[in-house]
């Protein structure tokens, strides 16, 4: 769906450049196994986390870096309305704004 370009939210190349830094750097932390140290023993608690992680976040991830690479980053899956920064910010893979949220 393309939206309207009076509706486009205002990111910037370096706002996106940099959500998609953090973005793959969360892909890498969850997929890369040099990233676990060598004798250090992995409790079943992280690796549950981990196997969460790469179930449920990871294709979330892999979506929101797609939407960036498209230009399509940013909207509200329900209501079509760019998501707040701040929340984008902290959840790069956000896919509602705070009132379609709640």
């Amino acid at each position: 769906m393309e939206i309207p370009k009076q509706k486009r939210v205002d990111l910037s190349q370096k706002f996106l450049e940099k959500q998609l830094a953090e973005i793959n750097e969360r892909i890498d932390r969850y997929t890369n196994p040099k990233r676990i140290k060598a004798g250090i023993a992995v409790s079943a608690t992280h690796v549950a986390y981990l196997e969460h992680k790469q179930k449920n976040t990871l294709p979330k991830l892999q979506e929101a870096k797609e939407k960036i690479m498209n230009g399509n980053y940013g909207f509200c899956k329900i209501c079509g309305r760019p998501i707040e920064k701040e929340r984008l910010i902290l959840v790069p893979a956000a896919e509602h704004c705070l009132k379609c949220k709640k």
